[in-house]
């Protein structure tokens, strides 16, 4: 998976990079499914993007939730958008990651739902034939 990480109003220092990578990169196993062999979805592993900004709400305040994080991931078939507030840079990170994860789970579960209403439907034309 690609990560592209783009800031605003703050410095991206290798320590916010690492953790950034280190939470985000567990997001592509929940696509497994897109390029699983035996489906036949995708026979070589599809290209996965996430692009993600960081950064300051505004510039003057201190105290509340001041730092944001926005998370855009698009892979074959769809685009899924996630957005998150808060006191910490790392929590906003945190909230985004969580958030993408149930949309890709939720998509996950229609995708299945719409392989075996096709299957049962090949099935009932197959029987139809005989």
């Amino acid at each position: 998976m690609e990560i592209a990480i783009k800031t605003k109003d703050i410095e991206l220092t290798t320590e916010l990079r690492k953790f950034i990578e280190k939470k985000i990169s567990p997001l592509e196993k929940f696509l497994k499914f897109l390029y699983n062999k035996n489906k036949n979805y995708f026979q070589e592993k599809p290209e996965i993007k996430l692009f993600l900004e960081i950064g300051k709400t505004t510039k003057h305040h201190k105290k509340g939730e001041v730092f944001f994080a926005e998370g855009q991931l698009e892979f074959p078939g769809g685009i899924l958008y996630s957005t998150s507030t808060a006191k910490d840079i790392k929590l906003a990170i945190i909230e985004t990651r969580e958030e993408l994860e149930r949309q890709i789970k939720k998509y996950k579960e229609k995708y299945k739902s719409k392989i075996e209403k096709d299957r049962k439907i090949k099935e009932k034309i197959k029987e139809a034939e005989i």
